[in-house]
C-alpha cells in the first residue's frame, strides 16, 4: 500500500515543505478459529458414532479446525463421546443414565497455528424403555388356601423402576375372580375350587413401569394350570369295641354295630383277619357294618370273652382293631323228658314203680336235678297222695289204688328244679296223666314198652334208624304197635313200623335222616308208641313216648356258590384282575369257610388276595369265538378241616371286538413366548415370538393365524413374524390383536388371542412402500418417506422431514419447523397446530397450483369468531372451500376479511387474525415465489 507524506518544518521560522512517497506492505494475519460452544442432547443408549454436535469445520481463513477435548485426545474424560472430523459423537452406546444428565465439556479448536478453547454441554436423555412383556406358566394344585402364590412377575424393568401389574380386564382380581395380583406375584385369591380334569386358564396382565412415558405399559399373557388332585383318601377307623351277647341267641342276632361310613364318605367293609366275613370259630358273622351271629348253637357253661381282630376297608385303605365280644352264660329251666310208663294195673300195691321221669339240663345235664309232685304254687301235686316220687323221678305207688269199673285216670305235676332246687335254681312244670288200668277178667296191659331196651335212643343226624320194639304182657297176649297220634308234639310222621328181616322182630324206623341244625333249641323229636295184646275179650293197649336225640356230626360246607349262583356270565376278552365274583358257602355247624381252586380252567382264573373273590388271571385266553363257557372247581374248607366241592361254569359273552375310534383331545396351553413385541417399522421377517401348545394325544399341531391385526403379522411354523413393518407405528398403536388357532389335524381346534407390543423408535425415518402408508412421527426430529402409494404422513413434536412421493398423499406437519414434500400427484398439506414464527414454520417444497391443496384445522381459528363460524362445519372426510374473501395476494392484508395472506415475492403465507386491522399477520408457512395461488387451494377441516 502506497502512501504521500508532506513533511513541514518551521525552524527558524523558515517553512519547508517537502513531499515522499512510501510503500507499506501488510503482512498475512491469521485469525484463530471461533471457540466451540453450545448445548446438545443424545439419548441413552443411542448407537456408537450417533452424531450428537456439528462444529464449524473451517475457520474464517478457510483453514480447517481440529478438535481436542481439554487436555488432549479425542475421547471425553468420562469415555461418553468422542471427537470425529468436525463432530461429537457417540463413543460408548451404553451410556446409561438414571435421569436426564447435563455435563459440560471443555474442547480446543485448532487451526494448526492458533487454538481458542470453549464449552459445550450434552445433556444424555434418560429415555424410558417398556417394561418386559408379562409372561410365564405355572401350576396350581386345586384347594390350594387363599393368599399362596402362584407367579412372581418381574420386580423391576431395566431401568430400575418397580413394575406395577394390573390383569387387562381391569384391577388387581382376575375376571373370574379365581387370582389377585399382589406387588409382583400371582396369588390365590380365595381357596382354589376343585376341577375335574387339569385346566389351564390364560389371563392378559398389564405392566406398568409408572414411568408415565408413552411406552410405559406393556401387555402379555400368562397362563395358570388348575391341577386336578385325586382326593387324599383317609384310612376308616380301627374296628373297636367291648360287646356282649346271650348264649344261643339267634342266627343275625346283632351284636355289634361298626360305623357304616369313614370321613371321606365312603362305605366301609369288614372282614375277619385272615379273609372272611365269618369268624374263625363260626360264632359270629358280619353283615355289613354289624356283627350278628351266625352260629344259634352258641353254648358255653361260663361267661366266655373272646377277642377278634377285624380289618376295616374303604376299597383304598385299611386299617385293624380288635374287638371284644363276651358269650354271656345264661342258666335255663330244665327240660323234662318224658315218662317211661303212665299205666299202672289197679291191683298193683304201695311201692310198685310204675315208670321213671326223665328230665336234663342243658348247663348240667342230669347233674343236680330233683324231682317232686307239685304244682307252681307249692302245693302237693301228687293225685291226693296215690303217687309219690322220689328225688331221682321214680315214679311209685304212693298207696292202694282205688278199684274201679274201666280204667282212671289221675293228674299229677311233676316239678323238676336244677341246681340240687338250691339258689338261682330254676324250675319246670309238666302235667301227667296216670292211667290206673282196670283188670278185666285178669287180662292185663301191656307194659314195660322199650326201644332199643330203653326209652332214650341217641342217633347220628342224617343217620337212618331201625330200633327194636319191645313190651311184656303178664297174660303173654301178642302185643300190636301203633303210632298214638293224640299226643300233642309228636314227631311220629318222622318214622314208620316195619319188620326186621332177619328176626321178624318189630322196628321203629326213621324214613330219612334228620338234620341237626334243622332243629330248633331241643335237638330231638318225641315219638309215641301204642302197645295193644290182643285178648279177646277187648284188649287193653298202652302208650309211651320214646326219645329220641340227634347228635351233631361235623358236616363240610355246602350251597357252595359264586354270586349265589352255580353259574355266572362275563364278557370275553376282561382285563386281568377283574373281578368275577364273590364265592359264597354254608357250614352247617356255622364254622369259618375257606377257598381253594382245585381247577382254574387251565389258568384262566384265580382267587383274590382274600381268598373270597374270583378273578381273572388270564384275560387274553378269555376268547368267546375259541370257547362260549370254562369250568371251575371250588373246593371249600370249613374250621375243623371238612371239605366240600362245587363246579361252577363261567359263561362268556361276546363282545363287539371292532377296535374303537380313539377320543381325541382338542390341543390346550396355547402360549406365545419370546420377545411379544416388535420395533415400530421392524424389517419384515422380524421375529416376534414361538408359539407352543400340549396335546394330551401327541398329535403333530399346526398353527393358523385367525387374526394377523390387518396384516402386520405373518406365521411361519410356530413363530410369529412381522409381515409389515410399516404398518407398526407406535405413535398409531402401541399393541395390537392377533388371534391364532392350533389344530391337532384330527378336528381338535382351540384358539387364543394375543397382544403384541410396538415398542417406541427415538429417531423415526420411514422408506415406504407401494400400499397406502400411514406414518406418524414421534417428538424427535424423525423423517417420514411415503412411497407410490395414497400415503398420509403425521408430523409429531420435532422439526420433521415428510416426503410423500408417487401417489395422492396427505402431509400433517404438526408441531415444529418441518420440510414438507409431497411429490408427484394431488397432494394435501394439512396445518393443525398452532402457529408461531418461532416454532412451527413449515417449509412446502413443491406445492402445485392445479394439483395440491392446503388444510386448515378450524379448530385453530375459534378466538376469531366470525371466521370460526364460516368454516366450522368443515371436516376431514368433507373439507369446506375457503371463501374468495378471506384470501389475498400480497405483502398485507386489504381488507377486514383478508384472513390469509400469500406475498409471491416473498413465497411465504400469513394468517392475519383481524385482517386489514392493526394486529401484525403471523407467518405460517414458506413456499416457492410467484404462485400462481387463490383461495381456491384452501379447504377447512
Amino acid at each position: 500500500m502506497a502512501y504521500d507524506v508532506a513533511a513541514e518544518s518551521t525552524a527558524n521560522k523558515l517553512r519547508y515543505v517537502d513531499n515522499h512517497t512510501f510503500t507499506i506492505e501488510q503482512g498475512a494475519v491469521n485469525n484463530p478459529p471461533p471457540a466451540p460452544s453450545g448445548t446438545f442432547a443424545v439419548d441413552e443408549r443411542s448407537a456408537s458414532d450417533t452424531v450428537v454436535a456439528t462444529l464449524a469445520d473451517k475457520d474464517t481463513d478457510g483453514q480447517t479446525i481440529a478438535y481436542t477435548f481439554e487436555g488432549g485426545g479425542t475421547t471425553s474424560a468420562d469415555g461418553r463421546f468422542k471427537i470425529s472430523g468436525n463432530k461429537i459423537v457417540v463413543a460408548n452406546s451404553a451410556i446409561e443414565v438414571t435421569a436426564n444428565d447435563k455435563v459440560t465439556y471443555k474442547l480446543v479448536a485448532s487451526d494448526g497455528t492458533a487454538t481458542t478453547s470453549g464449552s459445550v454441554s450434552i445433556t444424555v436423555n434418560n429415555v424410558n424403555r417398556a417394561p418386559v412383556t408379562p409372561a410365564g406358566t405355572a401350576n396350581v394344585t386345586e384347594g390350594t388356601a387363599d393368599g399362596q402364590t402362584v407367579l412372581t412377575l418381574t420386580d423391576k424393568d431395566i431401568d430400575g423402576q418397580t413394575i406395577g401389574y394390573t390383569f387387562a380386564t381391569g384391577g388387581t382380581v382376575s375376571a373370574d375372580g379365581k387370582f389377585k395380583i399382589v406387588g409382583h406375584t400371582i396369588v390365590t385369591n380365595g381357596a382354589v375350587a376343585d376341577v375335574a380334569n387339569d385346566t389351564p386358564l390364560t389371563y392378559a396382565i398389564v405392566a406398568n413401569d409408572g414411568s408415565g412415558a408413552a411406552n410405559a405399559t406393556a401387555t402379555g399373557n400368562v397362563t395358570i394350570t388348575v391341577k386336578d388332585v385325586p382326593p387324599v383318601n383317609n384310612p376308616p377307623p380301627a374296628p373297636s369295641g367291648t360287646f356282649a351277647v346271650d348264649e344261643r341267641s339267634a342266627s343275625d342276632t346283632v351284636v355289634a354295630t361298626l360305623a357304616d361310613k369313614d370321613t371321606d364318605g365312603q362305605t366301609i367293609a369288614y372282614t375277619f383277619e385272615g379273609g372272611g366275613t365269618t369268624s374263625a370259630d363260626g360264632r359270629f358273622k358280619i353283615s355289613g357294618n354289624k356283627i350278628v351271629v351266625a352260629n344259634s348253637a352258641i353254648e358255653v357253661t361260663a361267661n366266655d370273652k373272646v377277642t377278634y381282630k377285624l380289618v376295616a376297608s374303604d376299597g383304598t385303605a385299611t386299617t385293624s382293631g380288635n374287638v371284644s365280644i363276651t358269650v354271656n352264660d345264661v342258666n335255663r329251666k330244665p327240660i323234662i323228658d318224658g315218662l317211661t310208663n303212665a299205666q299202672v294195673n289197679e291191683d298193683a300195691g304201695p311201692s310198685t314203680q310204675i315208670g321213671i321221669f326223665s328230665a336234663h339240663d342243658l348247663e348240667d345235664n342230669q347233674a343236680g336235678l330233683v324231682f317232686e309232685l307239685k304244682d307252681q304254687n307249692g302245693n302237693a301235686a301228687d293225685a291226693g297222695g296215690l303217687f309219690s316220687v322220689d328225688a331221682t323221678g321214680h315214679l311209685t305207688v304212693a298207696k292202694a289204688l282205688p278199684d274201679g269199673v274201666g280204667d282212671q285216670t289221675f293228674k299229677v305235676m311233676l316239678k323238676v328244679s336244677d341246681k340240687d332246687g338250691g339258689a338261682g335254681s330254676l324250675s319246670t312244670y309238666q302235667e301227667f296223666t296216670i292211667t290206673v288200668k282196670d283188670v278185666v277178667a285178669g287180662n292185663h296191659a301191656p307194659h314195660n314198652l322199650e326201644l332199643d331196651g330203653g326209652t332214650i335212643v341217641t342217633i347220628d343226624e342224617n343217620t337212618t334208624l331201625a330200633g327194636k320194639l319191645s313190651a311184656q304182657d303178664d297174660d303173654n297176649d301178642p302185643i300190636t304197635w301203633s303210632f298214638d297220634n293224640t299226643v300233642a308234639g309228636n314227631a311220629n310222621g318222622l318214622f314208620e313200623i316195619g319188620t326186621d328181616a332177619a328176626t321178624g322182630k318189630t322196628q321203629l324206623q326213621l324214613k330219612a335222616g334228620i338234620d341237626y341244625e334243622a332243629l330248633g333249641n331241643d335237638k330231638f323229636v318225641m315219638v309215641y308208641m301204642k302197645a295193644s295184646d290182643d285178648n279177646d275179650p277187648p284188649g287193653v293197649s298202652i302208650t309211651q313216648a320214646f326219645k329220641i336225640n340227634i347228635k351233631n356230626i361235623n358236616e363240610g360246607p355246602d350251597k357252595i356258590r359264586l354270586n349265589a349262583e352255580t353259574a355266572v356270565t362275563i364278557a370275553e376278552n376282561k382285563l386281568t384282575g377283574t373281578e368275577v365274583g364273590t364265592l359264597t358257602a354254608h357250614d352247617p355247624e356255622g364254622k369259618a369257610v375257606t377257598y381253594a381252586l382245585a381247577d382254574s380252567a387251565d389258568g384262566r382264573f384265580k382267587l383274590d388276595a382274600t381268598k373270597t373273590k374270583i378273578l381273572v388271571a388270564d384275560g387274553a385266553r378269555l376268547d368267546y369265538e375259541a370257547a362260549q363257557f370254562h369250568d371251575i372247581k371250588v373246593v371249600a374248607t370249613d374250621a375243623d378241616g371238612q371239605t366240600s366241592e362245587q363246579t361252577i361254569r363261567i359263561n362268556l359273552s361276546d363282545v363287539d371286538e371292532t377296535p374303537p375310534t380313539p377320543t381325541n383331545h382338542a390341543p390346550g396351553s396355547l402360549m406365545l413366548t419370546g420377545a411379544g413385541a416388535a420395533a415400530e417399522y421392524a424389517v419384515m421377517g422380524t421375529e416376534v415370538g414361538t408359539l407352543s401348545a400340549a396335546d394330551a394325544d401327541s398329535d403333530a399341531l399346526t398353527y393358523t393365524l385367525l387374526n394377523n391385526a390387518d396384516g402386520r403379522f405373518m406365521l411361519s411354523g410356530n413363530k410369529i413374524l412381522v409381515a409389515d413393518g410399516f404398518r407398526l407405528d407406535f405413535e398409531q398403536a402401541t399393541a395390537h390383536a392377533i388371534t391364532v388357532q392350533v389344530s391337532d389335524g384330527k378336528g381338535g381346534v382351540s384358539q387364543q388371542s394375543f397382544s403384541i407390543g410396538v415398542t417406541d423408535v427415538a429417531r423415526e425415518i420411514t422408506s415406504g412402500s407401494p400400499a397406502n402408508d400411514v406414518f406418524k412421527a414421534g417428538k424427535y426430529n424423525d423423517k417420514l418417506f411415503g412411497g407410490s402409494g395414497n400415503d398420509k404422513l403425521y408430523g409429531g413434536a420435532g422439526n420433521d422431514y415428510l416426503k410423500g412421493h408417487g401417489g395422492n398423499d396427505v402431509l400433517w406437519g404438526g408441531a415444529g419447523k418441518d420440510i414438507l414434500y409431497a411429490g408427484a400427484g394431488k397432494d394435501v398439506f394439512v396445518f393443525d397446530a398452532k402457529f408461531n414464527k418461532k416454532t412451527n414454520v413449515d417449509k412446502i417444497l413443491d406445492f402445485v397450483v392445479k394439483d395440491d391443496s392446503i388444510w386448515l384445522d378450524n379448530a385453530l381459528f375459534k378466538a376469531n369468531k366470525s371466521l370460526y363460524a364460516a368454516t366450522k362445519k368443515g371436516t376431514e372426510t368433507k373439507p369446506l372451500k375457503m371463501a374468495s374473501k378471506f384470501f389475498t395476494v400480497g405483502d398485507k392484508a386489504k381488507d377486514k376479511d383478508d384472513f390469509f395472506v400469500y406475498d409471491s415475492k416473498k413465497g411465504v403465507l400469513y394468517y392475519d387474525a383481524d385482517g386489514s386491522g392493526s394486529k401484525a399477520a403471523v407467518e405460517i408457512a414458506t413456499l416457492k415465489k410467484g404462485l400462481k395461488m387463490t383461495y381456491k387451494d384452501f379447504f377447512f377441516i
